[in-house]
Formats: C-alpha cells, sequence, structure tokens
C-alpha cells in the first residue's frame, strides 16, 4: 500500500474513532470536568502523523509524532501509555480508507489508482 498516495486520509474530524478513544477513555474523563478539551493537540498529532508519512511508513510516522509532540501537550502522556492502542487504531482507519479509496478506483474503471 503507498503511504504517500494516503498522506491526507486522516481527516480532522472531532468525532474519529481515535479522538473518542482519547477523550472516552476513563482515565481522560477529568477532562470534561475541567471544560478541557483536547481537540487541538489531537489535530496538531494527525497533521504530524500526516507529514511523517511523506518520510516514513505509518508506524515510525505516529512514534514520531508522539516522540516530538510538546511536552505541554496534555494529551502526550496518554498517547505514550496507549502507543500500541492508538497505533493499531490508526492502521485500521489507514487501511479501511485505503480499500475505499481502491474500490472507488475499481468502479470508476481506472485500471491503476497509484
Amino acid at each position: 500500500m503507498p503511504e504517500k498516495l494516503f498522506n491526507m486520509l486522516f481527516e480532522l474530524e472531532r468525532r474519529s474513532r481515535l479522538f473518542e478513544f482519547i477523550v472516552e477513555n476513563e482515565e481522560n474523563r477529568k477532562w470534561k470536568e475541567l471544560n478541557y478539551s483536547p481537540e487541538r493537540e489531537y489535530h496538531w498529532f494527525i497533521e504530524k502523523v500526516n507529514s511523517n508519512l511523506k518520510k516514513f511508513k505509518i508506524e515510525g510516522s505516529v512514534v514520531l509524532a508522539i516522540e516530538y509532540m510538546p511536552e505541554y501537550f496534555v494529551i502526550k502522556p496518554f498517547l505514550r501509555e496507549h502507543q500500541t492502542e492508538i497505533l493499531y487504531m490508526i492502521i485500521s482507519e489507514y487501511k479501511e480508507r485505503a480499500y475505499e479509496f481502491y474500490d472507488k478506483c475499481k468502479s470508476l474503471g481506472l485500471a491503476t489508482c497509484v
């Protein structure tokens, strides 16, 4: 699967599965009480993953995005602790969208989508 082709697949949807996993996790429910929304930090993370995809495979892109996230970001400790789950969710989303893309190309009768 050509990662460069899908570098913009991760939409910055507020209600993505990954965003929900981060916000609705038991550890982070306190954020609601504090009226804190990690949306800006989440968007930074997704944009960094997308940017990293220009040079690295998806696994490296996610790990580097977490590693280089500013230390003051509230979601960083959670992303580090749950890095495996986060990576799995992003890869699943990535593959799902890639298959949708290829199916659409095929339905349009395109010989190649690359």
